[in-house]
This record gives C-alpha cells, structure tokens and sequence, in this order.
C-alpha cells in the first residue's frame, strides 16, 4: 500500500495530540500531512482543500467538530459525504462515544494511542469499511448490533461508499471512476434518504392516531406532541426536497400531511374530527404511493377524499 499518495488533514486543538498524530502518521509511511489547530479548519479543509482522511479533535472551546462531521454527512458542507473521518479525544465518555458514532463519523481514537493502533484503524478503513447506511436523520457506517431491531424500523438497504482513503493507499481505481461513484452513490442516497422519511412519517401518524383513538377526547399523553412535532419537522424537509413535477402525487399527499398535521399540533386535544379521520388516510395512502404499482390509484382515491372533507 502507498501510503504517500494519501492526504491527511488533522485538526486537533491540542498541541499534544495533534503533534503525537503527524509523528505516527509519518511512521506509517504518510507524508502529506496537515495540521490545524483552529475550528474553522475544519470547515475549510473539505471545502477548500482536498483531503482523502480527516482527523479532527472530538471538541474545540469554539465550536461543535462532531456537528461538522454531520453536516459533512448529510450533505450540508463539502462535496464528499463519503469522506473518511476519524474524531480523538482523550476523555471518551458515554456521552461522547454516542455523539460521535451519531455524527457519522469512520471512528474514534483515543488518546494515548500506538503507532500499532493508529496503523490498524486506518488499515482497516481502507480494506474492510463498514458498509453505510441511510435513514430519516442519519447516514454513516452501520454499527447495529447483529440482529437488532427496534420498533418502527424495517429493513435498510447498506451500500459500499466510495471510499478516497482506499483508492489513493490502493490505488486501484481511476480518480475519474471514483468521481463517478461519489455522484452515483449520492443520488442513491436521495433515495434512500426519500423512501426513509416517507416510511417514518407513516410510523409517527400510525402513533399519533393511536394515541388520540387511546385518549378518547381527553388529555394526551405528552409523546403525542412530541410525534407531531416531529412529523411536522420530517414532512416539511420532504416537500422542501420532492421536485413536483417528478413525483406530483408525492408532493401533493406530502403537502396535505403537513396542512393537517399542522392544524393538530395547533389545536392538539382539540383537534378536528376531520383531521383524526385524514391523518391515517394520509397514510395508507403514502404507504401505498412507495408501492409503485397501487400509487396512482391510492393517490386518485385520498385527493377525492380530501376534497370533499
């Protein structure tokens, strides 16, 4: 493996830390090293810079490195959500193990660490990933547990993300091809991405009518509220993103989603009765719409209904 052709950024506000990182980097055979010690860094080195594995400190006094690697994630910063990306901290709490593996992020180091540690993790990253996965507010290595399932969930498609580390240490593949897979696998992405919100936003109404049917026109329970707030926030990021001449009947049931769950979240006990019959209605239809072949009819029969509600 040619570990000279590969680009290291590592931004770290220790000067312990980031100093221990460029010296084992070197023994591994890296030359290409940068480092940083500012937030901001952070930012500019995969939006300005190229860098085929990021480094980063697990916090800074100045700003949230873990939301960064997020961003980077969910497409919000930089051209590359597949990135390589590792955190290191020398203090790693509960808390903090858990925001790192929510940011997306490749790994953690921890501080002290071994030329063999550091070596191993970083093979490992260039032959043996972790395949990602894709849901309403996540994308990142899978790191579920074998066999774990939790309610609401189904089936999530993993995929191999392009992986610059590897192709540059590897190089087994043309810069040009690899481009063509950072672009494929992204519009993979909107799709999974699409057909997750769609599938959530059909589990929080499936709870939400549960929880008014429970309630029998009295107090909620407090959950209730919180399901519809999050319906409102998942449904208003999926009409912001459906393009309506591609996917009309998307668009116009996930509209009509969004009007009545807002009038619930309103009025919340209060709510109409002809909201508490829609919503579930909503759906059916929207469960129906991701099975191609009844979408159209689905589609035509909730418009009907809505229209003479």
């Amino acid at each position: 493996m040619n570990y000279r052709n590969a680009r290291i950024h590592v931004i770290v506000s220790e000067s312990g830390i980031r100093f221990l990182l460029r010296d084992l980097l070197r023994e591994v055979g890296f030359t290409d090293i940068y480092l940083g010690s500012n937030f901001d860094e952070i930012k500019i080195s995969v939006t300005e810079n190229h860098t085929d594995l990021l480094i980063v400190g697990a916090s800074f006094p100045d700003g949230d490195p873990l939301g960064v690697i997020e961003d980077i994630r969910q497409q919000r910063l930089g051209r590359n959500p597949f990135l390589a990306m590792m955190a290191i901290s020398s203090e790693p709490t509960k808390q903090l193990v858990k925001k790192v593996a929510d940011s997306g992020a490749d790994d953690l180091l921890v501080y002290p660490l071994s030329l063999a540690h550091l070596k191993h993790r970083i093979d490992v990253l260039v032959e043996k990933r972790k395949q990602f996965l894709v849901t309403s507010n996540y994308m990142g290595p899978d790191r579920r547990a074998p066999g774990s399932f939790r309610e609401g969930s189904e089936t999530v498609p993993l995929f191999d993300a392009p992986n610059v580390l590897r192709a540059q240490i590897k190089e087994d593949i043309s810069l040009a091809e690899l481009e063509r897979q950072i672009k494929s696998s992204i519009e993979k992405v909107a799709g999974y991405q699409f057909d997750r919100d769609v599938r959530q936003i059909c589990w929080l109404i499936d709870r939400i009518v549960a929880g008014y049917n429970w309630a029998g026109g009295g107090l909620l329970e407090p959950h209730v509220g919180d399901f519809l707030l999050q319906l409102l926030k998942i449904t208003k990021r999926t009409c912001e993103t459906l393009d309506e001449g591609a996917h009309p009947q998307f668009k116009y049931l996930c509209d009509t989603t969004l009007t009545v769950a807002s009038r619930m979240f309103q009025k919340k006990e209060n709510a109409e009765q002809k909201d508490l019959l829609l919503l579930p209605e909503m759906s059916r239809a929207l469960k129906a719409t991701i099975n191609m072949d009844t979408s159209a009819k689905a589609a035509r029969e909730i418009q009907s209904m809505i229209k003479s509600a």
